[in-house]
Formats: C-alpha cells, structure tokens, sequence
C-alpha cells in the first residue's frame, strides 16, 4: 500500500525569508548532508505538469518558485489489516522529515500508522521527533524529545477500497484546542478556524512553530488546514496470512560532522633590517571591530567572533587558533567564551568581545615609520553565524608622517537572495585596506592606540545598493576596498552610513597595538611592496566544505540592524506576499526597497522583522527587540 500526502498549504508554501518548508526522506537535521529524496520505503516527490519529478536538494524549494507545482512525501509496502467489518489497519515502517524555514526548525514523523474503525472514523498516528528553535538565537537549534503514537490527523467518513485508492479528509475546521496562556491564543472566528489535533500541537508548543497548526489570526490561517492524503490499495496483494505488525524501530539521528579545513601556516622569511630600523618580536594587537559587530541582531543572535576561518557553526569554531585569541570582558577582566556563551556581550552578562593577535613580528625606523606583521586569522560571524567572512594575516603600516593603513587577506562566504541558508564561499582578496588613519606615533616601551578613519570618508556604491547617506552627524564608511568584499557578501551597508538607525555603531573601533611584552630581535616584518621572488606569506585558498546552490544574480545588502519589540515564542505564519516585497525580506525602514538578503538602507538584511525574527511569533506579529549594546574601545 501506499500514502501520499502534502500535509498543508503552509507546508507547500513560501516562507518570510525567501526559502520554503520542504519535505525530506528519513531524519534531517535541516542541511544538505542530512537531505534525502529516498531512504528505505520513504520518497519525495516533486509534481510538474501532472508529471512526477525526482526531488534532489537544488530544486528541494521548486515548489515557491513556481517551478514545480507541489512537493509530497510518498511511503511505500505498507502492511494492512482490513476486518469484515470494514474497520482496518495500515502500517508503514519510515521517516520523512519537514525541514521548516528552510531547514531551521526540521521536524519528522516515524512508522505513521492509519487506523479506520468500522464506522469510518479514525485516526493517523506515527511518531513525531526533530528539533526547535532557542527564542534567543534561533540558529541554535535544540534536539527534541521522541513522542511515540502521536495523534497526527482525525477523520470520519471513510470506507476501504482493497481494489483501488482512497483520500482521506482530516480533521481541521471548527477543532478547538487547549493552549498555554505564553503562546498565541486560538481564534475561533471566521470562515477558516479550526485546529489540528491537540497532542501534534502540543509537540510544536516546545518546537515554536505551534501557530503553524492552529487559527491564530494570522494571515496565513487559510494555508493552516490539512490536505488530504492518499492510502491506494490497487497495486496491493492479497497474503493467505495476515502479517504481524512489525514493532517500530527509532533510528538514532546522525548529527553531520563538519570538517574544519586544515589551515596552511606560512613560513615567513627573516630579512636583515635596514640600516637605522630595529626589530621586534611578540607584538599585541587587540580589536573589538565596531559597535555594529557588538550588537545584537534582529532575530536575537549576534554578530561573534572566533579564531581562525569558520563556517557559523559548531564545528569550526574556536576561541583559539595559532597566534589568535578570542575574549570577552567582564568588570574589566578578561574571560575565554565558549560556543555556548558567543552571544553573552548581547545580553548583558559580558561588557564586550574581542579578538586578540599575538606574536606580531616589527620593524620600526628612524623616521618614525613602522610596520607590524601578525600571522593567522580571525572570522566575524554576522547574523548568529549565517554570514562568516575571516581577516587574515593582518599588516599594520605607519609612514613616518603618522599616517598609515591596516592591511588583510579577507575571505568567507556570502548569503544567496532566494535562500538564506545556502551559503556561498567568496574568493579570498589580498592586501585589503581595512583601515586608514592618522597621527600615530609608535611608542616601543608600551600601547599604542589608532582610531581609523570613518566620518567623512566617502564611497562609490553600486545604484543596486543603498546609496551612502551624509545627511547626519558621523557619517562615513569603512575603506572602498573592505566595502568592495562586502558588496558581494550582501553585508556591505554594515559598513557605511545609509541612512538606517545603526548607523552610529557602524564606525570601526580604536585598535591597540602594544609593544609592552615585545622583545628587540626577529625577522622584522618584511615589506609588502616589495615581495620576494618565492614569498612564503601568501595565504593560501582553503577549500570549502559547504556547498552551495550558487550566488544570487541579483545581490543586495542591506541587512537590518534596527531590533524591534517584545519576543514571541510562536512563530508568524504571515505568507511572503502579505508584508513582504520582493527578496528576503523587504521591509521599508530606510525610504525603499531594494529587495533581496539586503533591501533597506535600515537593514532589512538577511531577516527583518517581519522574517526569520518573526520565526518565533505567533498568529498577529509580535515584534522582538533586545538592548543594545555600543562596546567601548579596550583601554591600554
């Protein structure tokens, strides 16, 4: 026997932020190396044209786009027991996965078993399993507890046909359920109302995406319903003896474990310093990078720091790599973070984070010019990690009038318009100009502290793009060519002034760079202008392991950073074409939509606050905000 289903139009539908719900064989933790078309009796299938198609993880949100017209799961060698009565039973052994906002809040139903009883009522039961979303961070998802025979749908009015196929109505309109006072109240009014059964709802409760099954008032109450599943007898056969029913096995899950790239340390070359130049060996450099990279985000992440390259997740990150350390201060003292506390300098509990570089190699001249090499890397991971880019080996360079610039290889990934998730790895730039400044004078015997340039300094920005405001006080940018790298990130107008709320954070912090524990000797820090034949410094491009369905070809960058109102911890269930414009997420803080990851000069970003911060509201929207926080620059 076999069990169609497209479970409801929410499910089929388009989402907030770009992506869309779809559907996986076996359990799925949301990304590509859990995605499955087909495990054991489990398919999906994707319809185009009345034509059955194979689902792959490229077209997996076919069915937002209007390339494939709907996306079903299909259970294959069900066992049935159908009584003289006309009561009967058919159980399938399986799992499919419901991979919701683009595989942030995946969920999964086990072993689904269809009970009919003589009067044509009955039931859908299976096991339900997956994962929620923290409130505070929903990047961090959070493993749920198995629930055996949940009640997944009710229905009445059925007969079996052992000679063909029969579609099966649930239960949805005029059900009432009983929910907690914390989450969205049902709304037992107009033409739509109803719920899905109490104990699946209950599940989601935990998972925050109860609103999804349940009339909340939203918008999307319409697209909440069940739609009706197919159980088809016509390619059954008939056994002299009725089979046991199989006893339901839970698969342990298989969490993927990312790979971290094997960084290349380079060997750099000691040459003799020039006459009237001193060496100097174990140079400090510490940063906090801006307000911007302090602050909290619109969903409820942060933007946090780590060492070495990382891909915003678990796996490649660390508080420590080679010469690069991350910390975050408390009442002045300085403590190592861990994954768990990488979001603490957003709510309170840590007064700031930075990122410190050791063993910087120098070599500072007569006339007062200078320059201090570090070797490794550090990576900001924007948006809770969903936007990672990395400095490497940065270069600190002083003329003798004062002036100079820091200089970095920068690498990472950027976020594609239609999908969020799908990260794309960006070719690694070298000898980027991260900052520029003035008046510095270097002091050998201690700290020195550089405020790089931002307020008045103005960029070429693309017409696709935020235009640069200078309309108010403070305003400025970042160096062209740091902007330049960000353009195609879709990061880009976190580093000038656009006219959003955020852009008095967006200003680069002071930097030290403290000769306090530096010792006169070593191989200096070479000269950038004038490399060796065979260098040994150049960086080298390390592979990704994190595939991508392909940049978006129309980019834009405009994150959002304003925050916005109280949490919820149901999420919306208004569809993309209810409040959102083209993109991502459109939003219109800032005077115009320019669509996609980035699409007001305020931000609107990856998730505005009608997107993925939304994740975790319920029925009408309910905004979220968190204090901000503006870090301080480290006192010498």
């Amino acid at each position: 026997m076999q069990f169609d289903w497209t479970m409801s139009g929410q499910v089929q539908g388009n989402m907030p932020f770009g992506g869309g719900n779809f559907l996986s064989a076996g359990e799925s933790d949301g990304k590509q190396p859990t995605y499955n078309a087909t495990e054991g009796n489990v398919d999906i299938v994707h319809v185009v044209a009345g034509e059955e198609v194979e689902a792959t993880w490229e077209n997996r949100n076919a069915h937002t786009s209007g390339g494939v017209d709907e996306q079903f799961v299909r259970l294959n060698e069900g066992n049935a027991t159908v009584n003289n009565d006309g009561s009967a039973a058919v159980q399938w052994d399986g799992t499919f996965s419901v991979n919701f906002y683009g595989g942030l809040v995946p969920f999964w139903l086990t072993d689904p078993e269809l009970v009919v009883n003589s009067d044509g009522t009955g039931q859908l039961v299976a096991d339900i399993g997956g994962y929620g979303s923290d409130m505070d961070n929903p990047f961090d998802m959070f493993p749920m507890d198995p629930v055996t025979d949940v009640t997944v749908a009710t229905f009445d009015g059925v007969t079996i046909d052992t000679d063909g196929s029969i579609d099966v109505q649930p239960h949805y309109e005029g059900v009432t359920i009983d929910v907690p006072s914390e989450h969205s109240p049902q709304v037992t009014t107009g033409s739509s109302w109803g719920s899905w059964p109490q104990e699946f709802v209950d599940f989601h409760f935990d998972t925050n995406l109860s609103s999804y099954w349940y009339s909340s008032g939203g918008a999307a109450d319409a697209l909440k319903a069940p739609t009706p599943f197919t159980v088809d007898f016509s390619t059954a056969e008939l056994v002299s003896e009725v089979p046991t029913e199989p006893e339901p096995t839970e698969p342990e899950p298989t969490e993927p474990e990312p790979t971290e790239p094997e960084p290349t340390e380079p060997e750099p070359t000691e040459p003799e310093p020039a006459d009237g130049s001193t060496n100097y060996t174990d140079v400090e450099f510490d940063w906090s990078v801006s307000g911007q990279v302090q602050g909290p985000m619109p969903f409820g992440g942060s933007n946090f720091l780590s060492a070495g390259e990382s891909d915003g997740e678990q796996g490649t990150y660390s508080v420590a790599d080679g010469n690069v350390e991350i910390f975050h201060v408390t009442d002045g003292q300085e403590v190592v973070p861990t994954w768990a506390e990488r979001h603490d300098h957003v709510s309170g509990d840590v007064d700031e984070q930075f990122v410190r570089l050791n063993e910087g190699n120098a070599t500072v001249n007569e006339d007062g010019s200078a320059a201090v090499q570090w070797d490794g890397t550090f990576s900001v991971n924007f948006y809770g990690g969903l936007v990672p880019f990395w400095l490497e080996d940065l270069r600190f360079e002083v003329e003798e009038d004062g002036t100079g610039e820091l200089l970095a290889t920068i690498g990472g990934y950027g976020s594609d318009m239609d999908n969020p998730f799908d990260m794309f790895p960006m070719d690694p730039v070298s000898d980027i100009t991260v900052a520029t400044f003035d008046d510095v004078s270097i002091d050998t015997e201690g700290s020195i502290e550089v405020a790089p340039h931002y307020e008045g300094v103005v960029i070429d920005v693309p017409e696709e793009h935020a235009p640069q405001d200078a309309s108010a006080d403070g305003w400025g940018s970042w160096p062209q060519e740091f902007v330049d790298f960000h353009f195609a990130t879709n990061l880009s107008s976190y580093w000038y002034s656009s006219g959003s709320a955020a852009d008095s954070m967006k200003a680069p912090t002071p930097f030290i760079v403290d000769f306090t524990n530096s010792q006169i000797g070593g191989p200096g820090a070479g000269d950038l202008t004038e490399p060796n034949d065979d260098p040994t410094d150049t960086p080298t491009d390390d592979p990704t392991d994190t595939p991508t369905d392909g940049p978006s070809d129309v980019p834009t960058d405009q994150p959002t950073d304003t925050p916005t109102g109280d949490p919820s911890d149901a999420p919306t269930d208004t569809p993309i074409n209810d409040d959102v414009d083209a993109g991502v997420v459109s939003g219109s803080n800032d005077g115009g939509s320019k669509g996609g990851l980035a699409s007001t000069g305020a931000q609107a970003g990856l998730f505005a606050a009608a997107g993925l911060l939304l994740l975790l509201t319920g029925g009408a929207a309910t905004a979220f905000s968190r204090k901000r926080k503006i870090a301080s620059s480290i006192d010498s």
